[in-house]
């Protein structure tokens, strides 16, 4: 998922902000749902939440190559 300033990634269990890695889903998840409102980025994992975290306000997020 992109937005203007980030790009959040899913990788097997890692979710990913920019590249860095910023949390865990659990092993068992499978459904997983990304909320932002307000700057706040919300993961959930089963319908249950599982991270949040603030946004940075950053410079646009760099291109994909």
């Amino acid at each position: 998922v992109s937005t203007y300033t980030h790009r959040i990634a899913v990788e097997g269990e890692r979710v990913l902000l920019n590249g860095d890695e910023i949390g865990k889903l659990p092993a068992t998840g499978k459904k997983v749902e990304l909320r932002i409102k307000a700057g706040i980025l919300t993961v959930f994992a089963d319908n249950a939440a599982v991270l949040t975290k603030q946004l940075p306000k950053d410079e646009p997020a760099p291109k994909t190559p």
